[in-house]
């Protein structure tokens, strides 16, 4: 592209020849020229601001002269290369940030200079495209939290230099621009890489098991070593520990009672936050021997599943001990828990305890699978295999409705909490979120297997409350991906790069609708001189232009018969392609008149009279909507008179 020097007014071939004349002619530095924000990768992001540059350095200087934005440089020296790669990853991790070689190491000729470039991560382009009108996807898919790649450039870098016999110099650009530095971009250098490597390869060696450590031979004395190991941890998760034998006078227990209960404190953060939505509480067996249950308060987290907010193991399965639980459980977070929500088994021991202690929840519901399985489980008390099938069908269908007659002997006083229609914009069901959890610790866990120590099953619930928060912070890092929004996303994207005008879908419904009576007015008005006439045998004749001929005459001698004076043809047609080997295909018949097709009708009931026309049927030449509207009439006709 051609360029024009400022000063004296004189035209160059291109850019690369009019700084050479600014250089060597007018004594002065070149400025970078800008560029729509299309055009080149380095963008001024500045409102109102639509420049680009081809080098760095060139919006550096830009920013700082129209915009005020200065860009910190540090120079350093270093010894060796592994110094310099030390201060890089240092400096990685203090600015939350990665630099990455742009390419290979360019060496001078004349003086033996090296220099290599590390870019910041986040400038290049991105991996994938958008669908859309103009646009090719690549087979890569964007991850969850989205690339790092910005599809521009950042003015970070690193440049380093080494020369012979000299020290190595780094200029380090630290300033970056364009992007916050986030943590799910970042990777892993390659030292933490190793160590974890090295970790693992260690564990294998031994075969150590990360599950659980087993303390002494005793259960009891081992799971009372893992709770005094839990208390004297930073991070206590321990609220309320007594051993069986144990008095506590705080709390109505007998001395054979066991009771512990863990809530964490990232638990406590999900419960306050979240609490005030959805609670699911409910417990499991099969984590110990000694008939000891789990019993777990949930929340449903922003992404719409399942978080523990407290465990408790108890022999006891009353009301008492639930309220000791969520006593305790108030107690640590300093306030009552008031959802909107709570589900529970069918059994009214969790909603006693939590009414007495955080007081009366708006919507109480009970979980249609466990109510599906009472009912299961109560079928088998009907002998006659048949009979059960009906009612449990019956059953199935009336909890989808508010019959409450009907189940008046068995579930009209609790209708609320089980009937479907009571729990609109609760926004649950099921407790499944608990059901995950339990087959996850049973079957992810546990390995399927039978469990009979106490220790055991309390590490790997403490194992998947640890993970679960693991989790909860990378999904809050990076995103949750799923089918739901991704299928947003691409109906997103295909809107914005649609022509669409939604000027044009103003009053769209009304237009439609009026659009589709003009066509069916249109339609009757062109099929108001037509009938069709049934089972008028085809003749097998040689071309068409002779069956049409024969038709015609069969036709005028149905007319004949049916003694309609006056009635005069004026275009006639078979219905459908020609074969020989189906039934005659319906003739559409086009009358001079509407009244001459009323005439034809009214008088085509005579034909069952005549031995030679009674099995040829005639009728009007109805729109595909008469004839939809027709069948459904006629079959609600048939039904009614069955009754």
């Amino acid at each position: 592209m051609s360029a024009m020097c400022k000063i004296c007014e004189k035209e160059f071939s291109s850019q690369f020849n009019l700084n050479k004349h600014l250089k060597n002619v007018h004594k002065t530095k070149p400025v970078a020229v800008s560029y729509k924000k299309s055009v080149w990768s380095y963008k001024c992001e500045e409102p109102s601001c639509n420049s680009s540059f081809h080098r760095n350095q060139g919006l550096i200087d830009y920013l700082l002269m129209c915009h005020s934005i200065e860009v910190e440089s540090e120079t350093r020296q270093f010894k060796t290369l592994q110094d310099f790669q030390e201060w890089k990853g240092d400096i990685e991790k203090a600015t939350i940030c990665n630099y990455v070689p742009l390419r290979g190491k360019k060496m001078s000729a004349s003086s033996g200079r090296q220099s290599c470039y590390y870019n910041c991560n986040r400038t290049g382009k991105l991996p994938y495209s958008e669908k859309g009108e103009n646009k090719v996807a690549n087979k890569k898919l964007p991850k969850s939290q989205g690339s790092c790649k910005l599809n521009k450039s950042c003015v970070s870098y690193i440049k380093l230099v080494k020369e012979n016999g000299k020290e190595i110099v780094a200029v380090w650009q630290k300033t970056h621009y364009g992007h916050e530095n986030e943590i799910q971009h970042i990777r892993l250098s390659r030292a933490d890489r190793e160590k974890f490597v090295t970790t693992l390869e260690i564990i294998g060696s031994f075969k150590i098991d990360m599950q659980e450590g087993v303390r002494n031979k005793d259960d009891a004395t081992r799971v009372h070593l893992c709770i005094e190991e839990l208390q004297r941890s930073e991070f206590n998760s321990v609220l309320l520990y007594k051993r069986e034998g144990d008095i506590l006078e705080s709390f109505p227990l007998e001395e054979n009672d066991f009771c512990l209960i863990i809530m964490s404190q990232y638990q406590q953060h999900m419960l306050v936050k979240y609490g005030n939505n959805i609670i699911v509480v409910d417990g499991t067996h099969g984590l110990n021997n000694y008939d000891f249950e789990l019993t777990t308060l949930m929340v449903v987290d922003n992404f719409n599943e399942g978080f523990p907010g407290a465990f408790m193991f108890t022999n006891r399965k009353d009301t008492l001990i639930h309220q000791i639980f969520f006593e305790v459980i108030e107690s640590k977070v300093g306030n009552k828990i008031s959802p909107n929500t709570i589900m529970s088994d069918i059994t009214g021991v969790f909603y006693q305890a939590w009414s007495s202690v955080m007081g009366v929840v708006p919507f109480q519901l009970y979980c249609t699978w466990h109510i599906d399985r009472a009912w299961r489980n109560n079928l088998n008390k009907i002998p006659n295999i048949e009979k059960r099938k009906e009612v449990y069908k019956t059953l199935k269908m009336q909890i989808q409705k508010n019959l409450e007659v009907i189940l008046k002997k068995y579930y009209y006083e609790n209708c609320k909490l089980w009937a479907y229609c009571y729990r609109k914009h609760c926004g649950i069901n099921t407790n499944m979120y608990l059901e995950s959890m339990h087959k996850q610790i049973k079957y992810f866990y546990l390995h399927g297997t039978t469990v009979k120590r106490l220790d055991k099953g309390l590490h790997a619930v403490l194992q998947y409350s640890r993970d679960k928060m693991v989790e909860h912070l990378i999904k809050g890092t990076k995103g949750k991906s799923s089918i739901h929004k991704r299928n947003i996303l691409q109906r997103h994207t295909t809107a914005i790069s649609s022509q669409f005008s939604a000027e044009s879908i103003e009053n769209s419904e009304d237009e439609y609708q009026l659009e589709e009576i003009i066509q069916e007015v249109q339609q009757r008005e062109q099929r108001k001189c037509n009938i069709i006439v049934y089972v008028v045998k085809e003749q097998q004749a040689i071309n068409g232009a002779e069956r049409l001929e024969q038709d015609k005459q069969h036709v005028q001698s149905i007319f004949n018969a049916l003694q309609t004076n006056n009635v005069e043809m004026t275009k006639l047609t078979r219905l459908g392609a020609f074969d020989a080997s189906k039934r005659s295909r319906p003739l559409r018949v086009t009358l001079k008149d509407g009244d001459s097709v009323h005439r034809v009708v009214k008088q085509a009931r005579n034909l069952k009279e005549k031995e030679q026309y009674c099995n040829i049927n005639i009728s009007l030449d109805r729109s595909p909507k008469q004839i939809t509207l027709f069948k459904k009439v006629k079959a609600e006709y048939a039904r009614r008179t069955d009754e």
